[in-house]
């Protein structure tokens, strides 16, 4: 990974000076990342009353779901029972959330949530009846780390409780997403209220979030392709999604993407196939900061003998969704603070 370090110095006094909440005790929590479906997500557990769930870490959502013991369509995923919690509550109200594949439906609850340790007590939360397209997912739900308020489902995301109610050193949380599908050990590590300092060199580069923004995104400078710059990308809002494995970009820069790269090739339901031995490179800017994406992480499956596809997909929207194919190359790290959110990044440190 290149990361050009222009304004480093700026970067990193603001990055060690953040001031803490008020709190009689405040402590920060580290988390196992578990890699699924070959490090196209991550997940971690989290807890209701002994009820264990590994939920898929979510930084494009808001929201905490996990399946009902009554659940149709939630496949092999592990059913919270709210018989086995005294602190559950629920009022009944239905919820429906839609995903870029797959949506689920239930009512909203609320009950004590635990994370390594750290109570949330009432924590709004979606109990799903029914699921569309999770029968094989690999996870027992979602917990968006969304700093919004209020959630779509009404209540607050357990981040946020916890930088509100000075719970944590710093109104932060560090992402790391390793490469288990290559076996180099552990997958990755979430740590909320702190950053992991041996997995970066620093600095970390900050971004800043839109004013009128409610989700985690930040504007694309450019991008370059093949050491050829594309132009459309200039002051592009991009979604950063630990929970999404895609690059998903407007339709027609699909098309321009393809035109930089020799014999690739759009289907008709606007993915970007490249030739199985090429290697192209990919380059993206946030303000003056450049990051390399390996092809390794953009090239996937073999669509035939000759093409393979590529985690590059259109949507018919001018904003786009940047992933794990980029998250995995870089340490990252999500800031709610007083003056406005921030989203950095950090180059990898050797062995990670």
């Amino acid at each position: 990974m290149k990361i050009s370090y222009i304004f480093a110095l700026l970067v990193v006094t603001r990055l060690y000076t953040i001031t803490a909440l008020p709190h009689k005790r405040r402590v920060a929590y580290e988390f196992t990342l578990t890699s699924v479906d070959g490090d196209r997500g991550y997940t971690f557990p989290i807890s209701f009353e002994g009820q264990i769930f590994n939920v898929l870490l979510d930084t494009g959502s808001s929201d905490l779901w996990v399946s009902d013991i009554s659940c149709s369509g939630c496949g092999n995923m592990r059913k919270y029972d709210p018989k086995r919690d005294g602190s559950f509550r629920t009022n009944n109200k239905p919820f429906d959330i839609s995903y870029g594949k797959g949506h689920v439906q239930g009512y909203i609850s609320s009950a004590d949530l635990s994370l390594n340790g750290a109570l949330i007590p009432q924590q709004v939360f979606g109990l799903a009846t029914k699921a569309v397209d999770f029968q094989d997912r690999p996870f027992d739900g979602i917990m968006g780390f969304n700093f919004y308020f209020p959630t779509p489902l009404g209540g607050q995301s357990a981040f946020m409780y916890m930088v509100d109610n000075g719970m944590i050193p710093d109104p932060r949380f560090g992402v790391y997403l390793g490469r288990e599908s290559e076996g180099t050990g552990n997958a990755g590590r979430l740590h909320i209220g702190d950053i992991d300092r041996t997995r970066f060199i620093p600095p970390i580069n900050f971004h800043k979030v839109g004013v009128n923004d409610h989700r985690w995104t930040i504007l694309l400078r450019s991008i370059m392709v093949n050491r050829q710059t594309y132009p459309a990308f200039r002051r592009l809002p991009c979604l950063i999604d630990t929970g999404a494995s895609i690059l998903k970009i407007p339709n027609s820069d699909v098309d321009g993407i393809a035109d930089l790269i020799p014999d690739s090739v759009v289907t008709t339901r606007n993915r970007l196939l490249v030739p199985c031995d090429s290697t192209p490179s990919f380059t993206i800017t946030f303000d003056a900061v450049s990051y390399t994406i390996p092809y390794k992480d953009i090239i996937t499956d073999r669509y035939d003998d000759k093409l393979c596809y590529t985690n590059i997909v259109g949507r018919p929207e001018r904003r786009c969704t940047i992933g794990t194919p980029f998250l995995k190359n870089v340490y990252s790290v999500f800031e709610a603070t007083p003056s406005g959110n921030y989203i950095g990044f950090g180059l990898l440190a050797p062995g990670f």
